[in-house]
Parts: structure tokens; C-alpha cells; sequence
């Protein structure tokens, strides 16, 4: 299971797949030629080994130059399309573009709700524009998002699927940022009810419940004498019934910040959930972004069936 998506963790920006053939009548139209697939195949291929070398500023401005080749093309509502302008909101997020991003996310929702069969596709867009909305301090907006998906969800698979029991986590998560719990309880416990019945009645690992770590790294003083701190950090957690969290490791990062990261990480006391009154272990992994002495935390929720 993917643990990050492409919008946040930058180190591993995950670039959508060319598919071999658009499924839209829409796309259909142009004919394209084998020439042009191939081109477009290869222009992709050329993004995604810049963005994934962590050169996203070059790999920014040939992307940019894909979404109008795919959609002359291919189409305006065609999948390449689609893929192409994904891309280039994956990059824009990674280089803190933030507004451009929410805009290609829309864009890529206008096309994918007038194709058919494209709910799967809906469902990841949302959950990532959700993200992005996170990022922004949209919180209302990434609430929405993810509603949005799990609407998506409850049709195709009842929920019944760790994709769909991590839409109802992350949804829950967001309305905690909210500082609404009487409102996210219900939710939780729902997702928690879903994982129990997809793992078969063992529930011993679950994903990080609660950003924790807001409003502690300022006052503990973190980032005194690290005004020029600059980069991500991206840090596994494994969290005990207590709450203390008992393993820290870097996934990626910078070997000035890495440190910092740690120690807030492994000093981190979480509020661990229950489930039928009995504590559980969770898993998790937080993403520290520092820019010039200012960082800002964001979380991926994962979950860990076993």
C-alpha cells in the first residue's frame, strides 16, 4: 500500500502512469498516431526522471508543456490529459506552488466527471486535492474533499477496503484540526468498525490519530539557531498504547534537519486510540517542512493491517 502521495512526499514524487489507451469517447476523436503516443510517452518519461531526481523546477517547466501536446492530441477530456495536468500538480505542490495546484486538481475533476467509469480515478484525485487543501490550512475545503471521496467509495465498495477506511481516517483527522471531536468520533469509530471487519477481527496496529505535534515545536524551541534550516524531512513513527512513541526513522531528509525532525518526533506524546476498550499501538509518519527557521507538519495517515 502506498504510504505518501505524490503532492507531499517530494523526495518520491509519484508521477501518474501513461495508460496505453484513453477509455473516453472524447479522446477517441483525434486519432493520434503511434508517433505522437510515443512522444507523449516520452515526454512524460523525461518528467518523471527530473521530478524524481529532485529537480522540480526544471521538471516543473517541461511539464508544463505536456497538458496542451496531450490535449491537441488526444483530447480536452481525455485521460492523457488528465494524466498530464496530475503530473503537473504533483510538481507545483512539491515546489509549494500550493494555488496552481488546487487549480490543475480542478481541472483534472472537470474532466473526470463527464468520463465514464472514472470513479476510482475521482476518488484518488479528491483525497489528494484534500491534502493539498491540508497544506493550505483549507480545513474546511479538505473536509469536503474527502466527503466527496468517500461518497465515491461507499459506492464502489461499501468502504470496505483500507482505501476507503483511510478516507474515513484522514476525514476524521481534518475534523479534529478542526477542534470539533464530539464530530470526528463517530467517524472514527466507524473506520475502526470497517478495519476490524477487513482484517478478519485483528485490530493491533492503527494509523496516528491526532496531530499531536501542533502548537508543542514552537515553545519547546526546536529550531533556535536553525533560521536557515531549509527542506523536508519525512520520519516513520511506531507509537505504544501509551502514546509514547517508541521507534523514529528517517525516510528522507537533510542531514542538518534530520536531527530536529527526530527529536521532536521521539518526544511526541500521541493519544492513542481504543477499540472495544482496549488500546492499540499505531503507526504513522510525519512530514516536517522547514523554510528558513518556520516549519510546518503535516501527516499522511497510514494503516497497518495484520
Amino acid at each position: 500500500m502506498k504510504v505518501l502521495s505524490g503532492a507531499l512526499l517530494l523526495a518520491t514524487l509519484t508521477l501518474s502512469p501513461l495508460p496505453a489507451r484513453s477509455m473516453s469517447p472524447q479522446a477517441a476523436a483525434p486519432q493520434a498516431t503511434a508517433e505522437q503516443k510515443q512522444q507523449l510517452l516520452q515526454l512524460n518519461q523525461e518528467v518523471a526522471k527530473l521530478a524524481n531526481d529532485g529537480n522540480y523546477k526544471d521538471a516543473f517547466e517541461k511539464a508544463k508543456k505536456v497538458p496542451p501536446f496531450a490535449e491537441k492530441t488526444f483530447g480536452k477530456q481525455s485521460t492523457e490529459h488528465a494524466f498530464a495536468l496530475h503530473n503537473l500538480a504533483n510538481i507545483s505542490a512539491a515546489l509549494g506552488k500550493i494555488s496552481e495546484s488546487e487549480g490543475y486538481y480542478k481541472k483534472i475533476i472537470g474532466i473526470y466527471d463527464a468520463l465514464p467509469r472514472s470513479e476510482g480515478r475521482r476518488i484518488r484525485v479528491y483525497k489528494e486535492l484534500a491534502a493539498i487543501y491540508r497544506l493550505d490550512n483549507n480545513l474546511l475545503a479538505a473536509r469536503d474533499s474527502l466527503q466527496k471521496a468517500i461518497l465515491l467509495s461507499e459506492g464502489l465498495t461499501k468502504l470496505l477496503n483500507n482505501e476507503g477506511v483511510d478516507l474515513l481516517f484522514d476525514q476524521a483527522a481534518v475534523i479534529e484540526m478542526l477542534k470539533r471531536p464530539k464530530e470526528a468520533e463517530p467517524v472514527w469509530a466507524h473506520g475502526l468498525d470497517l478495519l476490524n471487519r477487513i482484517n478478519g477481527g485483528r485490530l493491533d496496529v492503527v494509523q496516528l490519530p491526532t496531530d499531536a505535534l501542533w502548537g508543542r515545536v514552537k515553545k519547546a524551541g526546536y529550531v533556535k539557531g536553525q533560521e536557515d534550516a531549509r527542506g523536508t524531512v519525512v520520519v516513520n513513527l511506531s507509537v505504544d498504547e501509551t502514546g509514547k512513541v517508541t521507534e523514529a526513522t528517517v525516510v528522507t531528509g537533510a542531514e542538518k534537519i534530520n536531527p530536529i525532525a527526530l527529536r521532536m518526533a521521539r518526544e511526541t506524546m500521541f493519544n492513542p486510540l481504543s477499540f472495544n476498550g482496549k488500546p492499540m499501538k499505531m503507526t504513522g509518519t510525519v512530514i516536517y517542512r522547514f523554510n528558513s527557521g518556520f516549519m510546518m507538519i503535516t501527516r499522511e495517515i497510514i494503516t497497518v493491517p495484520l
